[in-house]
């Protein structure tokens, strides 16, 4: 079956944005998070509505249930979240390589780079590769200030990766109040 991916031009949580976690708790990976099992429902049901449920294509993906919080950007396993409707973009969809997020995020090391390496993504989506200016998150078309956005990747400890205004891969505080930018499939 054919279908695209669909990710939003604009911001999708208007009114100061929404952190990964409310507190600075990893212990759960990606999957353990707020973001993951509750706040992204209501995109999920927005998808549904602008493009019809039999239109939404769910997906398996593959993502974090336990992090070391102790050694940076150890993942201790990882679970295969299926009828998946929308999820937050990893940071190989929107950079792409793992070198070009080296140049974007400037303190990466290698051990962060190893890590990024086991997620099943390492396609860059074609908008982000086509129209680098697609990578920086504006809240509306009448607004056009630029907003942080959240990635699905945990950095360490309590830090999760973002993109930041100048549209580059950064990592920051999981209860920083950032914007979401969700992707769906649709046939």
């Amino acid at each position: 079956m054919h279908h695209v991916a669909v990710v939003p031009e604009f911001a999708v949580f208007i009114g100061g944005g929404t952190p990964v976690i409310p507190a600075k708790v990893t212990a759960g990976g990606y999957a353990g998070t707020p973001m993951f099992s509750t706040y992204l429902k209501g995109v999920e049901d927005a998808f549904k509505k602008m493009f019809g449920e039999d239109h939404i294509v769910p997906y398996t993906l593959k993502v974090s249930n336990s992090v070391n919080t102790a050694s940076p950007y150890n993942v201790l396993g990882w679970i295969e979240a299926k009828n998946r409707i929308c999820d937050l973009l990893s940071a190989r969809q929107v950079f792409g390589d793992k070198y070009d997020l080296m140049t974007t995020m400037g303190n990466m090391d290698k051990q962060y780079l190893s890590y990024l390496d086991q997620e099943e993504e390492q396609e860059q989506l074609a908008i982000f590769k086509l129209n680098k200016d697609f990578v920086k998150l504006k809240l509306s078309t009448t607004n056009t200030a630029v907003q942080h956005w959240w990635l699905r990747d945990h950095y360490m400890n309590a830090y999760w990766a973002f993109v930041n205004t100048s549209g580059e891969a950064k990592y920051g505080d999981a209860n920083a109040a950032y914007y979401a930018r969700p992707m769906a499939l649709v046939n």
